[in-house]
């Protein structure tokens, strides 16, 4: 609701599938793992104080814990938002950034609506990306939707909402306001 304009209806919102955090989490474990057991081992090799090296170790465990945190928010709050009038891509990493793509469906001509699933665990998964490819008037724009699960039936979704005729989604275009005396359109 934050981010949708007066008028505006959402049609479909999504977010990458859970399958898109796991190998950042594998990969952060096997970061604090070693990081761990390297600290031990000169720990060890050191003779360094139990109590240090249990305070050594304990950190490295919070820290590790807190990136695994942070990749998990970072992943909750990346959303994709389909409206009427706007197809928005939010990315929120709190303390951090605060990003947000949109395209305005209006300025649009064309639309063209690809799938791509990776790999063999992906097609059992049912997890795979959706490209919107977009011809305006001045360049093309690829919006992509990364790691969607069911990406075929959202992608036959976003196929039928995005192709229907703009007037019947649009009563008034959002971006344009005519300045000829007499003429009251937006």
């Amino acid at each position: 609701a934050l981010f949708l304009l007066p008028g505006e209806t959402a049609l479909l919102t999504t977010k990458q599938h859970v399958f898109a955090i796991i190998p950042p989490l594998i990969i952060a474990a096997l970061l604090g793992i070693g990081a761990i057991a390297v600290f031990f081992g000169v720990s060890a090799y050191l003779h360094v104080f139990p109590l240090l090296t249990l305070l050594g170790g304990s950190l490295i465990v919070v820290l590790t814990l807190g990136l695994s945190a942070k990749i998990l928010v970072d992943w909750y709050f990346h959303i994709y938002l389909v409206t009427n009038r706007r197809i928005l891509e939010i990315v929120y990493k709190p303390f951090f950034s605060q990003d947000v793509n949109d395209v305005l469906l209006d300025q649009v001509r064309c639309t063209e609506i690809d799938v791509k699933i990776h790999g063999y665990i992906n097609s059992l998964m049912d997890v795979g990306d959706i490209i919107i490819t977009f011809d305006r008037p001045t360049h093309q724009q690829e919006f992509i939707l990364h790691d969607i699960k069911s990406p075929r039936k959202n992608g036959t979704l976003l196929g039928h909402l995005l192709n229907t005729p703009k007037a019947a989604i649009n009563n008034k275009t959002v971006w344009y306001k005519s300045d000829l005396p007499g003429s009251n359109a937006y």
